[in-house]
């Protein structure tokens, strides 16, 4: 990290430098570099990188309910285990998220269990289990839709 700032602070960046909010001289270097115009790129910032909470599910509410019915075939889950979904994924985003400002106690509590036994300690997401889950029913989805088309 310190690397990329001192190159981004650096003189002979000022050629690829805004001077604005969003100054990202770096990427627009490279950019320009390989024929994009200046005023096509990185004028703001657009959006961001979105991380959900894990297990991972599909977002579409069709799809969801396949995905679930996949888990319950492969007896990974019981089938009313699925409603404690949007719980579990609660509890994982707040072990996730958590530091001295956000979700403190959790911190803390990990931070003191570390302090007493010694080595250190996190709370186990729940579910973690299933974290490869939805990329096997992605896989197994794709691979009979093929099979399907192939017959």
């Amino acid at each position: 990290m310190q690397d990329i700032l001192k190159i981004t602070d650096s003189s002979e960046m000022n050629s690829w430098r805004l001077g604005n909010s969003y100054d990202r001289p770096i990427a627009r270097r490279i950019a320009e570099n390989a024929g994009v115009p200046r005023y096509l790129f990185g004028q703001s910032k657009k959006g961001s990188v979105v991380i959900f909470s894990m297990p991972s599910i599909p977002y579409g509410k069709a799809l969801r309910g396949e995905f679930f019915d996949y888990l319950v075939e492969k007896k990974l889950i019981a089938r009313p285990m699925t409603l404690f979904w949007p719980i579990v994924r609660w509890v994982n985003s707040i072990l996730m998220l958590k530091n001295e400002n956000r979700f403190a106690l959790v911190h803390y509590t990990e931070r003191l269990i570390s302090k007493l036994t010694g080595r250190t300690f996190h709370f186990k997401r729940l579910w973690s289990h299933l974290d490869g889950a939805l990329f096997c029913f992605c896989v197994n989805r794709t691979a009979a839709a093929y099979s399907k088309n192939l017959l």
